[in-house]
């Protein structure tokens, strides 16, 4: 009994450790706030994306451009942050959030 609380402990404390840094992460980044648990790893040329990389976890700071076709020219839209698990990659999220679609995602007056 005595060696399974030995290995068992360090296990539990280690995802106690990585759960506080997630949910920290989580929820800084749903206030819009920069992730504060991670460290910046990448930059892209999309218009100023940006990759977070956390234990486990990447936060993705998306941006990009979009046509608008009523004012014939081109927005620059930020789309916030995204925590995803560390094998998604930046051009899965775009796809997935439509920012290559032409349609804009707010209502012009």
């Amino acid at each position: 009994m005595k060696k399974l609380k030995i290995v068992c402990l360090p296990i539990i404390i280690s995802l106690v450790i990585w759960a506080s840094f997630f949910v920290t992460d989580n929820i800084t980044t749903n206030h819009d706030l920069k992730p504060t648990l991670c460290v910046k790893t990448a930059d892209y040329d999309d218009g100023g994306s940006a990759k977070y990389t956390g234990v486990f976890y990447n936060v993705y700071h998306v941006k990009g451009y979009v046509m608008n076709e009523d004012l014939d020219q081109t927005i620059l839209v930020d789309k916030g942050y995204y925590v995803t698990v560390w094998f998604y990659t930046l051009d899965d999220l775009k796809d997935k959030l439509d920012i290559y679609i032409n349609r804009p995602p707010y209502h012009l007056i």
